[in-house]
């Protein structure tokens, strides 16, 4: 299985945001809380705390929604500035 912590390098680390919908059975929120547990503490231990995110969403599945897409974009302008 594809592990994309094995391949993360902190120098040319992107800002990521993880979006999960609690109700997610092919990506099960527990998941997606594991990698974001380990990958936020290399974040935040280079001091870029602030260029990762886990957004959860009540009532989502596993289809990318409206609320989802609008607080992506949102979350994205945010880190070009």
């Amino acid at each position: 299985m594809y592990e994309p912590i094995q391949h993360f390098n902190i120098n040319n680390a992107p800002s990521i945001l993880l979006v999960n919908g609690l109700l997610d059975t092919p990506t099960l929120i527990s998941a997606t809380r594991e990698y974001y547990t380990k990958i936020k503490d290399l974040y935040e231990r280079f001091g870029r705390k602030e260029h990762i995110e886990i957004k959860e969403f009540e009532g989502a599945g596993h289809e990318v929604n409206e609320e989802m897409i609008i607080y992506a974009i949102n979350w994205l302008k945010n880190k070009s500035n």
